[in-house]
């Protein structure tokens, strides 16, 4: 099984699962395009949990949407597949791009982004994770770290009190970057696997 990465915040480098004992990595298979280093870690941790072989796939944070077409372009230069992961408010973004690269006659509307293995999350990762473990297990697991209490100091923030507990939980997981890599890959590291995103698992049966 692929030893999951470690992701930080800072430029965005490939990272490529699978080292050889040389200290040299494999031939790349595919490049895997997330938004950022949250959503790179929870893909890495849940493939891992599914014994799914990342060995020669690289998992790219692109740092926002708006970096798509370099990223595609790159990948394209260095004759690789690429796949990746969206949030659903991006839809648009994606579907021009992929007009841009490949078929300038082409309706947005017309265009499926899974085709082009591209596979879109509600809201976003955090949400689909967030779901897929339930409030009451993501409460759990803020308790677990103790973070709880500061999740109910967050709770008790006027713009806070009147939205839906998922809402609250999700806004609280992404208020801090480094909050949101560390909880990236501990949802996914506690996900009933039965209950894996169905984007992340899309995107897994097409690379592994």
């Amino acid at each position: 099984m692929p030893a999951v990465g470690t992701f930080r915040d800072g430029p965005s480098r490939p990272h490529t699962a699978g080292v050889t004992d040389a200290g040299t990595a494999p031939a790349q298979r595919w490049r895997v395009l997330v938004e950022g280093a949250s959503d790179a870690a929870a893909v890495t941790t849940l493939a891992a949990r599914l014994g799914r072989d990342l060995t020669g796939i690289a998992v790219v944070p692109m740092q926002g949407i708006t970096n798509l077409r370099t990223h595609l372009r790159a990948a394209a230069a260095d004759g690789l597949p690429a796949a990746g992961l969206y949030d659903a408010a991006e839809e648009r973004v994606v579907r021009r791009t992929l007009v841009d690269l490949h078929s300038a006659a082409l309706d947005p509307a017309a265009l499926d982004p899974a085709a082009h293995h591209l596979f879109r999350c509600e809201r976003d990762l955090e949400d689909e994770l967030i779901r897929a473990c339930t409030t009451d297990g993501v409460l759990d697991l803020l308790a677990e770290r103790h973070d709880l209490d500061r999740f109910r100091a967050f709770q008790r923030q006027p713009f806070q009190r009147t939205r839906p507990l998922d809402a609250q939980l999700r806004r609280f997981i992404g208020t801090a970057s480094g909050r949101k890599i560390a909880y990236g890959s501990l949802l996914a590291a506690v996900v009933p696997l039965e209950r894996t995103p169905t984007p992340i698992r899309r995107l897994l049966d097409v690379v592994t």
